[in-house]
């Protein structure tokens, strides 16, 4: 058994309620006139459904880009997976908020650019990865607070700039190595707080420009030091408190560098060079007009 969805009179692509108990069935057209596509969920157009809504179902819904504020908050009687499809675009502040009995992978497709604050906050039934996809350029602050059911990997995308405030705070499941994309530039307070699970080194790339406070406080899991690929970034307090990570290194090449952020010992690298062999290129027979068989060294480089 199905709910009734029910509709918003000035757009009918809106889907603004329902009526009934059973499960959630979001259309392609709206039901009632059988040609409007679906486009939008609206603010709290589920919100405190609770054990009322069963299931979710969206995978119909081709035409829908927005999923909005508070949507399905407090929809504790979704189980299964949780299958957002290729034409969202925005995911809306605490959307999906407190809905515990979601299971499997969560993977936020390529088409989202934005992930609301609070969106997935207390969704501790999801088991597996998060990934999360590459066009999203923010993650809103609790975007994904206390999901402690993760016990895979954390993918972030390519395109994420901002990390939110508490973005991931007490995610302890999460597994492996995390990797920050070079695209972003701010890491909130918080962000990562509690991460136990973590493994490996973490690299801080030459695009982050801040670490909030408590970033990643309790990261007691990786088993390796931080590494600075850019400029200092601004520290504040207690960024690494309490976590594995004691020692930084930087290249001797960067700026920024002292005083040195609290609980963290620096120590200075040379530039990173590569090394190793080429093959397949063919030498010019002159440089400058000089034969180069008769060029024994460039600037000491022999």
């Amino acid at each position: 058994m199905a709910v009734t969805l029910t509709y918003d009179a000035g757009d009918a692509g809106i889907v603004n309620g329902y009526t009934g108990t059973g499960a959630v069935v979001i259309p392609k057209f709206n039901h009632i006139d059988g040609t409007t596509p679906i486009t939008a969920i609206a603010d709290n157009a589920f919100f405190l459904a609770g054990a009322n809504v069963t299931s979710l179902d969206m995978s119909a819904a081709t035409s829908l880009t927005s999923i909005g504020n508070n949507a399905f908050q407090f929809c504790s009687g979704f189980t299964g997976n949780l299958t957002i499809g290729s034409s969202v675009t925005s995911i809306g502040s605490s959307a999906f908020a407190n809905c515990t009995a979601f299971t499997g992978n969560l993977t936020i497709p390529s088409s989202v650019t934005s992930i609301g604050d609070y969106a997935f906050d207390n969704c501790y039934g999801f088991t597996g990865n998060l990934t999360i996809g590459n066009s999203v350029t923010y993650i809103g602050d609790f975007a994904f607070y206390s999901c402690t059911g993760f016990t895979g990997t954390l993918t972030i995308g390519s395109s994420v700039t901002s990390i939110g405030s508490t973005a991931f705070a007490n995610c302890s499941g999460f597994t492996g190595n995390l990797t920050i994309p070079n695209s972003v530039t701010s890491i909130g307070d918080a962000a990562f707080y509690y991460c136990s699970g973590f493994t490996g080194n973490l690299i801080i790339p030459n695009s982050v420009t801040s670490i909030g406070d408590t970033a990643f406080y309790s990261c007691s899991g990786f088993t390796d030091d931080v590494l600075f690929e850019g400029n200092a970034p601004t520290f504040n307090v207690d960024t690494f408190t309490a976590s594995s990570l004691t020692i930084g290194t930087y290249y001797n090449d960067k700026t920024g560098w002292i005083p040195q952020p609290a609980n963290l010992t620096l120590i200075m690298t040379g530039i990173p060079r590569w090394t190793g062999t080429i093959g397949g290129i063919t030498n010019p027979s002159k440089i400058m007009g000089i034969d180069v068989a008769n060029i024994t060294s460039i600037n000491g480089i022999t």
